[in-house]
């Protein structure tokens, strides 16, 4: 979908960087929501036998697994999963672990607050340097970082409206899966298409 020869998008959101932002989109809330299915599904299980980082452990897995499945499609050329791999494995691993960090040390929206900070901040940066670093990099981690909380919030709202209107609790978590997808997604489109339409 990008091609690799086009120069780096400046600072200004350009009309060809709109394909890869829907993209990106529709891509990652596919894989929130194969990422959200071990708290969805089997959450009660994990919270018995292993613990809530047992639960984020399998949840960060099948994020990982949804990814290199879906996400190559965001790239074009050859080598698509192994490119994918190369940037999205670390920049969302050391993502997921410092959001867990902040969440285990500090709790409650606080700790949110610096995990949605902190965690997709080093995503830009990492996927950034692994990409190809875009012209306007501040603008690129602002845009991820504010589309990655605005959907992360909503999600936490969308369940907690759909619980208080007396809906299934695994309608509500999916809903906050579709949510953080959307979020993500969006500003992942934008990261992409900053780092490495050509």
């Amino acid at each position: 979908m990008v091609n690799e020869t086009a120069p780096a998008l400046g600072a200004a959101f350009v009309p060809s960087a709109a394909p890869i932002v829907f993209a990106g989109i529709w891509r990652f809330t596919l894989v929130s929501i194969a990422g959200f299915a071990p708290w969805v599904v089997t959450g009660g299980w994990f919270y018995r036998h292993v613990g809530e980082a047992g639960l984020y452990l399998a949840c960060l897995l099948a994020f990982l697994v949804a990814a290199l499945v879906l996400l190559p499609g965001l790239l074009s050329g050859p080598r698509r999963v192994q490119r994918t791999a190369m940037y999205f494995l670390p920049a969302f691993i050391t993502y997921a672990l410092l959001w867990c960090a902040c969440w285990f040390l500090l709790g409650g929206r606080l700790g949110e607050w610096a995990g949605a900070i902190s965690g997709g901040s080093a995503f830009v940066l990492i996927s950034a340097w692994l990409l190809g670093r875009p012209r306007s990099l501040l603008l690129a981690l602002v845009v991820f970082v504010a589309a990655h909380a605005v959907g992360y919030f909503a999600g936490g709202q969308a369940m907690h409206l759909l619980l208080s209107a007396g809906t299934a609790k695994a309608l509500g978590m999916l809903a906050w899966g579709v949510c953080y997808g959307l979020g993500f997604g969006a500003g992942l489109g934008w990261l992409v298409a900053a780092c490495v339409s050509r």
